[in-house]
C-alpha cells in the first residue's frame, strides 16, 4: 500500500468470493481556494532563503526541522500573531506549507525519519490523555 492508497479508495463493496474496489479520481475541487493561496504564499516566501522544491532537490528533509517550524507557527498562532514578522505571511500557510512540503518529500522518498520514538505503552497512554481513541473501520 502507498502513500495515496487510502484516498484513492473511496468504495468497497463485495460479491459472495470477489471484492471490488471503485477507484476514482480524487476530489481535489475539496482544497479551498484560501488554502492553496496561503500554502502558496509561505512556498513563495520561502524560495527567497531556499530554493524551489529543495525539499526534492537538496539534502534529505528531517521530520524534525519540518516538525519545528511547525510548532514555532503554531505557539505563535496560539499566542494570537496571525502573520509571521519576518514574511507577512499567515502562520496558518507556512504550517500547512511545511505539512506539503513534508508530504511531497514522503512522496519521492527525501525524508530523514528522526523523530524520537515512544515506546507502545507510552504512546497508547499519549493517545488516552488526548482522548484519542482507535477508529472502529481500521
Amino acid at each position: 500500500m502507498d502513500l495515496w492508497d487510502g484516498i484513492r479508495r473511496q468504495k468497497r463493496f463485495s460479491i459472495p468470493d470477489i471484492d471490488f474496489d471503485i477507484v476514482t479520481k480524487l476530489p481535489l475541487s475539496l482544497l479551498p481556494p484560501s488554502f492553496l493561496v496561503e500554502t502558496a504564499r509561505a512556498l513563495h516566501s520561502g524560495n527567497a532563503k531556499y530554493s524551489p522544491w529543495d525539499w526534492r532537490t537538496g539534502e534529505p528533509v528531517s521530520y524534525s526541522a519540518v516538525l519545528d517550524s511547525i510548532l514555532r507557527h503554531l505557539v505563535l498562532l496560539q499566542a494570537g500573531e496571525d502573520r509571521a514578522q519576518d514574511s507577512g505571511v499567515m502562520h496558518a500557510g507556512h504550517i500547512s506549507g511545511q505539512v506539503a512540503k513534508l508530504l511531497d518529500a514522503l512522496s519521492v522518498g527525501n525524508v530523514v525519519d528522526d523523530r524520537p520514538r515512544l515506546p507502545t505503552k507510552a504512546l497508547d497512554d499519549l493517545r488516552d490523555s488526548l482522548n484519542i481513541r482507535p477508529s472502529e473501520q481500521a
